[in-house]
């Protein structure tokens, strides 16, 4: 994967990448992430930022047979998957995901784009959505990834896992009481994984990064949390 990302930077540009908030996922944690969330017999995985395909590779990778959905805003990074990967039951959507409403999915994992609020473009437009459809008033601190988990919580069909890597930094923020109580309310949040080793899972960011495990299921769980030092550490 280390190459395919060095190719596609290589081809737009960093400032590209940066002005979208692309940072790809490392394959070991793309399997694990999918192989947690597919357990059980899913149907179907959904990508809300499909970017090079790492969950769709991931999925392929550990056997998994369902169909990968994804839905991407970025044509060239699409463009460029499908030239280099040949995709067998795989379906994507050149589209902004935080813009599109109706969805139900069994399965979903995700690495949202990491901007901070500041670059959050069209934000007043999207928490407007959230408001009217959800009827959550997100803090005007949220950042792209925050919004991603918020609405992919509340798209999550009854029994459906998600798994989203992302920074932890919500933990600690006053807009991050909301999405803390959401996680709480909507689901079992079954883990969060902080990680350790971010410079070996993404060498470009300077914030803690970490992995949560979200279940659609009312049962009472004690929410485990772990660190990982080292990526080879998430086989737990």
């Amino acid at each position: 994967m280390s190459e395919v990302i060095e190719r596609y930077t290589t081809a737009v540009g960093e400032h590209h990448r940066k002005q979208l908030g692309q940072f790809f996922t490392e394959a070991r944690v793309a399997q694990f992430m999918v192989g947690w969330v597919t357990s059980g017999g899913k149907a179907s995985l959904c990508d809300p930022a499909f970017g090079l395909g790492a969950f769709y590779s991931a999925a392929r990778a550990i056997g998994f047979q369902g169909m990968v959905y994804g839905l991407e805003i970025d044509n060239k990074v699409i463009s460029f998957f499908r030239s280099t990967e040949n995709q067998v039951d795989c379906s994507i959507d050149n589209v902004d995901y935080l813009h599109e409403w109706g969805m139900r999915h069994e399965a979903i994992v995700c690495n949202p784009p990491y901007m901070r609020f500041q670059k959050f473009e069209g934000r007043d437009r999207v928490f407007k959505n959230f408001e009217s459809r959800l009827g959550i008033r997100l803090s005007g601190y949220t950042n792209i990834a925050s919004a991603f988990l918020v609405k992919s919580i509340f798209e999550l069909a009854d029994g459906g896992r998600l798994a989203y890597i992302m920074p932890l930094e919500f933990l600690n923020t006053g807009y991050g009481q909301l999405i803390k109580r959401l996680l709480l309310e909507q689901g079992t949040l079954r883990a969060i994984i902080r990680m350790e080793c971010e410079r070996e899972v993404f060498p470009d960011v300077t914030t803690s990064v970490g992995i949560i495990l979200f279940e659609k299921t009312k049962s009472f769980n004690q929410i485990h949390f772990y660190i990982a030092h080292e990526v080879d550490h998430l086989d737990i």
